[in-house]
């Protein structure tokens, strides 16, 4: 009774609307008092949340994210994606899937490849026939990829809840990120062959037009397309680590805006920076809060009650991924995918250990499974973004996003728990 009270107070603050941090931040407060501890180490115990030296690789990557935004980086992208799609019946909507994979290995955050990807792409998709629900619905969903290719925000905070190494969830995150890209190109080009009103970019003389547009927008595009392989060939390359990684990247992208394209003025950069602190800040003070409420659950034993109930239930491996992701799934629609890995990362990993599962495939699972919740309601927030950014309608898009996510998002969540060397293939 004494456990269920505060796990209930935060549920019904968040069903209330009250602000991630302060749900979880009060029930954990009252929890910690219900069990005599004092209450003068809870300072103390949401500062050692963010007192992390991988965690900084945070802050650094969202700047680098917002960076190549406002300095226009984006749109070089997806012009240069676009040349080689843009012939095709359905090119937008494979140039929106590209363009998201390649801004997500800049970025590592789902929310700012909806915001980037949606508010350039979205014009031109409107022109080209396709239904407002159904852009939104795709760049909703085509956002996934920022937190599964690497640099991933929520790949960090696992790797700093549970010790794994960063630089193996980076690679593993490759695997399922293809996939999904595989897929989301597959159900999006059966979609659009039905979809009569299409138009085709690039219709007459399309080879011809289509090279014409890659010789020009190549060149531009160049530094771009060089910063995701030096942050990634340096981490793996023993050069630097994944937070010296989010700085260099955030330098590179400086001297991009300043220097190469010369198209950030510094009231931008000013603003930029403000942009980046306050998503920081925030996204730090709902990790401080989570690592609060996992300090609760040790202390009211509620991970060595969930070990013994798994180990009595969870027959084999099978049963347990089964488990595990239908709680992962429960909990991500209501909790913001971070503070959720913060919470549940602790709790399953070592039964996951216990069992024989790799903490770098448990990872993979659990980002995915993140990806997916980001575009289902109630929270849903590449849903709000997307709607914002693409003018379309939040009750419009729920049904073309329920098919992109059963059909190419959910596949990918089944094979990533069913063949775990599709991720470790590095190993």
């Amino acid at each position: 009774m004494v456990i269920a009270v505060p796990i209930l107070l935060a549920v019904l603050l968040l069903l209330s609307g009250v602000a991630v941090f302060a749900a979880f931040g009060l029930a954990s407060v009252l929890g910690l008092d219900s069990l005599g501890q004092s209450l003068q180490s809870v300072p103390a115990i949401m500062f050692a949340g963010m007192d992390s030296f991988p965690l900084m690789a945070v802050p650094f990557f969202l700047l680098a994210g917002v960076l190549m935004k406002h300095t226009g980086v984006s749109t070089r992208l997806v012009r240069f994606v676009g040349s080689f799609t843009g012939w095709i019946k359905g090119g937008a909507g494979l140039t929106m899937i590209y363009a998201s994979a390649v801004f997500g290995a800049i970025s590592g955050s789902s929310v700012a490849t909806v915001s980037a990807m949606g508010s350039i792409l979205s014009p031109e998709m409107r022109r080209d026939g396709y239904p407002t629900q159904y852009i939104g619905a795709l760049t909703a969903v085509s956002g996934t990829l920022g937190i599964l290719l690497p640099p991933s925000i929520p790949m960090v905070v696992y790797g700093i809840a549970t010790g794994t190494s960063i630089g193996d969830l980076f690679l593993a995150g490759i695997s399922a990120g293809v996939l999904l890209i595989v897929t989301l190109t597959v159900v999006h080009l059966v979609i659009a062959r039905r979809m009569p009103n299409l138009l085709r970019d690039n219709q007459l003389d399309a080879t011809e037009r289509a090279q014409r547009r890659l010789r020009r927008t190549f060149p531009p595009a160049v530094p771009a397309l060089l910063l995701p392989v030096l942050v990634l060939g340096g981490i793996y390359g023993g050069v630097f680590t994944p937070t010296e990684a989010g700085a260099i990247s955030c330098v590179a992208a400086l001297l991009l805006g300043f220097v190469v394209y010369r198209s950030l003025t510094v009231p931008q950069f000013a603003r930029t920076l403000r942009e980046a602190a306050v998503t920081t800040a925030g996204l730090l003070i709902i990790l401080a809060a989570g690592t609060l409420f996992s300090r609760w659950l040790t202390l009211s034993r509620v991970n060595a009650t969930l070990a013994e109930w798994v180990a009595e239930h969870a027959s084999n491996t099978l049963v347990f991924l089964v488990l595990a992701n239908i709680v992962i799934a429960a909990v991500a629609l209501f909790v913001e995918e971070n503070t959720t890995i913060i919470i549940l990362a602790p709790l399953l990993v070592p039964i996951a250990v216990q069992l024989g599962i790799d903490p770098v495939h448990f990872g993979v699972i659990m980002v995915v499974n993140m990806g997916i919740s980001l575009s289902t309601p109630p929270m849903a927030p590449n849903l709000f973004v997307a709607a914002k950014v693409c003018s379309a309608s939040f009750s419009r898009m729920t049904k073309p996003t329920v098919v992109f996510l059963a059909l190419a998002a959910v596949p990918v969540l089944i094979l990533v728990n069913l063949f775990p060397d599709m991720v470790l293939f590095f190993r």
